[in-house]
């Protein structure tokens, strides 16, 4: 805190018994921050478990070699992973459903 007081953002900061604090308008702007990053975050894991959940299921006794050989899921993962970008762009997780 004392960084941004000595860097001429005072409106950031305020004194509180003898300290510096976050000022509530930079509390609520970091929470925002923090807010979007955990959405990204879920969207991201959402799609990449998905993905490659989808991916193992139907992967082909070629693509197994091929990623003996060169350590990595084929370029075909990214069209299950676009697949499911698309549909939450669009729907989120509205048509999202467990099976029994």
């Amino acid at each position: 805190m004392k960084i941004a007081k000595d860097n001429g953002f005072n409106d950031l900061v305020e004194k509180f018994h003898g300290g510096l604090l976050p000022t509530d308008e930079l509390s609520e702007l970091e929470e925002e921050v923090m807010d979007e990053y955990d959405d990204d975050t879920f969207w991201h894991e959402l799609t990449t478990r998905l993905g490659r959940r989808d991916f193992w299921r139907t992967v082909t006794p070629e693509e197994k070699k091929e990623m003996k050989k060169q350590n990595w899921l084929p370029e075909r993962v990214h069209e299950i992973y676009e697949k499911y970008e698309k549909e939450f762009e669009e729907n989120g997780i509205e048509r999202l459903e467990i099976k029994n």
